[in-house]
């Protein structure tokens, strides 16, 4: 059986005691605790369940975690593309190098138009303006 301090003022804080006998049981009631099941218990740990008003209640995010989340997200996502980008045109640029050891490439212009695309997407991400680029 596990308890949890209900009287605590911050609804995340969890204060555990873990009764074996009806004894503790008792111990554990009488000094403020509530009995949850494992499974309450483990969602209290993870953020799912909450304090409110010494109730379990499901957990409700802020709108300050909501965009912290959000932009941890946004973060991800950024970097995920960066690194798609980059490997992209380091494969182009090994084609594109091709071209100066003599190997006649038909797609050479558009690996290069594609080349400069890229660069000009990763320095938008990289918060930086794009830059125009002429052949």
């Amino acid at each position: 059986m596990k308890f949890i301090y209900s009287q605590s003022e911050n609804i995340f804080e969890i204060s555990q005691f873990i009764a074996t006998t009806e004894e503790h049981k008792a111990i554990a009631l009488a000094n403020g605790y509530v009995e949850v099941s494992d499974e309450d218990y483990e969602r209290l740990v993870n953020h799912e369940l909450c304090w409110n008003n010494g109730e379990l209640v499901p957990y409700y995010k802020t709108q300050e975690e909501i965009t912290e989340e959000q932009m941890f997200l946004r973060v991800q996502e950024t970097e995920m593309r960066i690194a798609e980008l980059k490997a992209e045109l380091a494969k182009i640029k090994e084609d594109i190098e091709q071209e100066a050891f003599g190997i006649v490439r038909d797609d050479y212009t558009e690996k290069k138009v594609r080349a400069a695309e890229i660069i000009n997407e990763l320095r938008v991400l990289e918060g930086k303006e794009p830059r125009v680029i002429k052949f």
